[in-house]
């Protein structure tokens, strides 16, 4: 497989499996989810003010190589980011009113279906969960709530990720 990439008019050498298993994922993401904001990433670093509207950051997570008395296997983590602002009346409450909480559980409710969205492209056993995806096989997906109190409460800021972690089945071979 010949992946190059370009920066601009430097050209870039050929791309590891990894990566062109976190272009696969994005690229999958975004024919499902058409109008969604899907973007490839090395770090998930944004500003509050970039994510009025939700941000869909994917990346490479960690790769794990295990070397036995016999063929070695890979797994590789792809590591998706749901990062969102809610409305601006969901900062610090003064009064924690039951209208405060009401806004702030539907904003995390539609963000939240967002994530069941991007869930439901490989469970229960869809075409993405039983077919190669750049030559990796499903074998995990996690889903881990990230809630940094402060930063939400400054910010209101709405951050998920989810975790797919992938069989590479060139080991298989």
């Amino acid at each position: 497989m010949d992946s190059k990439r370009s920066i601009g008019s430097i050209q870039v050498g050929q791309m590891s499996r990894a990566s062109d298993l976190r272009d696969a994922v994005a690229n999958a993401i975004q024919t499902a989810l058409p109008t969604a904001n899907v973007q490839t990433t090395v770090v998930a670093n944004y500003a509050p003010e970039e994510l009025d509207d939700p941000v869909i950051a994917v990346r490479v997570a960690r790769r794990v190589i295990t070397v036995e008395m016999g063929p070695s296997s890979r797994l590789v983590d792809i590591e998706i980011a749901i990062m969102a602002r809610n409305p601006a009346q969901s900062g610090f409450p003064t009064d924690a009113k039951t209208e405060y909480r009401a806004v702030e559980i539907a904003a995390a409710d539609t963000h939240d279906d967002l994530v069941e969205s991007i869930i439901a492209l490989w469970t229960p056993a869809t075409v993405l969960a039983r077919e190669q995806l750049s030559g990796h096989r499903l074998n995990e997906l996690t889903q881990e709530v990230a809630l940094d109190v402060p930063t939400y409460y400054e910010n209101g800021l709405y951050f998920t990720t989810i975790t797919i972690q992938f069989f590479d089945q060139l080991d298989e071979d």
